[in-house]
């Protein structure tokens, strides 16, 4: 999908729109898995509506977050509300704030932390999977491949199905660790793009590195 989407005389955001439909995608796979498993309709009923707001929160303040910087553009260009959003790092920030938000949510409920682990791949796989289906064509379709495998793993493993197990955050983890790793060693980048090297490895890579060390520390956890 490209940066500007021309709709009409309309020019959407081509980045804002793959973000909702891979956040609609993850959620209705999320909530598919949820009639499959034997889970409380209590627990069922705060995940979906948690997560929802989770990423309302992270999507409506990523449009938003450009009149941080200057409020002004609200009455001076209202068109802006459609042209403009905020930066990667906006985005960044968002996310980590609604993760603050959810982790407040289950401490106050009292729910463990390896249970939202095993949740989470459900809705986080399905909604990678647009993404990287829909954005950057045909560059992040290793990527795509790779989510695609780890999810039909996980509703094929009876194990994965129970969360709290710590089953599923370790399949995922583990597979986009590792498979990322390897995957990210043949992936072409986009003519544009310069990634960043930190200790001559990218950002992402760091972040499939990180998962591979969850992933080892789950299964050790589960023995």
């Amino acid at each position: 999908m490209p940066e500007m989407l021309p709709v009409g005389s309309l020019r959407l955001d081509g980045a804002l729109l793959t973000a909702i439909l891979s956040v609609a995608a993850g959620l209705c796979a999320l909530r598919v898995w949820f009639w499959r498993i034997a889970l409380e309709s209590e627990l069922r009923l705060f995940w979906m509506a948690a997560l929802t707001n989770m990423c309302l929160i992270s999507l409506i303040g990523w449009k938003l977050a450009f009149l941080i910087d200057d409020p002004s553009l609200l009455w001076n260009r209202p068109s802006s509300l459609i042209l403009l959003r905020g930066s990667a790092s906006d985005a960044a920030a968002l996310l980590l704030a609604a993760v603050i938000y959810l982790l407040i949510l289950i401490r106050r409920r009292r729910i463990p932390m390896v249970q939202l682990l095993d949740i989470l791949p459900y809705a986080v796989l399905p909604g990678c999977f647009v993404w990287e289906l829909l954005w950057q064509t045909p560059y992040l379709l290793p990527y795509a491949s790779l989510v695609i495998v780890i999810y039909i793993v996980l509703i094929r493993t009876p194990e994965a199905a129970v969360p709290g197990s710590g089953k599923s955050s370790q399949l995922c983890a583990l597979g986009l660790g590792y498979g990322g790793l390897l995957v990210s060693l043949f992936t072409v980048y986009p003519p544009s793009a310069v990634p960043l090297l930190i200790l001559g490895l990218t950002r992402l890579q760091w972040i499939f590195i990180a998962l591979a060390g969850l992933g080892a520390l789950l299964q050790a956890r589960n023995g």
